[in-house]
């Protein structure tokens, strides 16, 4: 659950990113004079982008401090041709109609029922389905932390290759590239790096929890212009592409 601060420093993180987006590179070029139907947008980072292009985007985003961002970031870009709707796909999809392309970044990761998802999208794209996951394990710096406070393995998350895999046992003709993702958080406070450790560990509680959460940071966080920087190992995501069935 997106709470309104966690929102607001992801929308922030998102602006400050300098590293190479080649999906965007792509999308820009095939989406150029099209409908769009992004799904999850979070604070518009691909949306705004790709408005200023296409004809129009349908931004689907079910977090509501989500929302408000995307919102904001929307109005402050002078943007006007993109239609914000509340909800999950594909349960509340009516009235979002065929689109020529189709996105979602990093949003499958918790998605259960992956079969109904994935068929949505190619029923109603007429062009090309886009869906970007990290290759290998996103939460990787966390998982020696999560065994200390749990006692016991963090179950791996789904990546890539396994939505490859599900899209081609779905009879999509899918392929998918690998793309150089942010090898590196950074947080503007030790205080918030501390945040967002428990956070990505379940929110464990009690006082010892804390304590394996302080010392892990201060072995790992290194200091940056920035804040506090926390080196990951997983710094590839891959970018899968496959030619949807809608008719125009």
């Amino acid at each position: 659950m997106w709470s309104h601060g966690r929102a607001r420093r992801f929308d922030l993180a998102a602006h400050a990113r300098t590293l190479a987006d080649p999906l965007l590179e792509r999308l820009l070029v095939v989406g150029t004079g099209r409908t769009i139907l992004e799904i999850g947008p979070g604070p518009g980072r691909h949306t705004i982008p790709l408005a200023r292009v296409a004809r129009s985007v349908v931004a689907m985003e079910p977090s509501a401090a989500m929302r408000e961002s995307l919102a904001a970031n929307l109005a402050a870009a002078g943007v006007e041709n993109v239609s914000v709707i509340a909800g999950r796909w594909p349960d509340d999809a009516n009235g979002v109609g065929k689109v020529d392309l189709a996105l979602c970044a990093h949003v499958l990761y918790p998605v259960v029922e992956i079969a109904p998802f994935l068929r949505g999208l190619h029923e109603d794209t007429t062009e090309t389905i886009f869906c970007q996951m990290h290759f290998g394990q996103r939460d990787g710096p966390y998982r020696d932390l999560f065994r200390a406070m749990w006692e016991e393995a963090r179950c791996p998350a789904p990546d890539v290759l396994d939505l490859f895999n599900v899209a081609h046992e779905l009879g999509f003709a899918a392929e998918f590239t690998l793309a150089p993702a942010p090898a590196f958080r950074v947080f503007p406070t030790f205080e918030n790096a501390l945040e967002i450790a428990l956070q990505d560990t379940l929110n464990p509680e009690g006082r010892r929890a804390e304590e394996l959460a302080v010392a892990f940071l201060r072995e790992r966080l290194r200091p940056e212009d920035e804040g506090f920087a926390l080196t990951t190992d997983c710094p590839l995501s891959g970018i899968m592409s496959w030619r949807g069935e809608a008719e125009r």
